[in-house]
């Protein structure tokens, strides 16, 4: 085996570790969080997720799915919306209305 190629793998190899571990990682939906019209929405990692409105509490079920989509269900309608984050503690949801909303992180879980 040639010395020149077998050093240029490894290097190449401790490259693509390195690089992989400073990517940074996108935050997670897990946790309680704000909405702007005060309802607690609450993801869980099992996939099911809860809304507290007014003292009521609506449960559901939610998926990530590829290219940013979230796909929301209960027990009357499943929706899906693009999702992003503005930062660690700012969830960005699309909604019907072609507007965006702005979930603000309270806690993680």
């Amino acid at each position: 085996m040639n010395m020149k190629y077998h050093n240029t793998g490894i290097v190449l190899t401790i490259a693509l570790i390195l690089s992989q571990g400073c990517k940074k990682s996108e935050p997670s939906v897990i946790g309680d969080w704000q909405a702007p019209t005060m309802q607690t929405v609450t993801f869980y990692q099992d996939g099911t997720m809860a809304i507290l409105d007014k003292g009521q509490k609506f449960p559901g079920r939610y998926t990530l799915q590829p290219e940013h989509k979230i796909v929301i269900e209960n027990g009357f309608d499943k929706e899906s919306a693009p999702y992003s984050f503005k930062d660690e503690n700012t969830l960005l949801i699309g909604n019907k209305g072609g507007s965006t909303d702005e979930l603000r992180r309270i806690t993680h879980k």
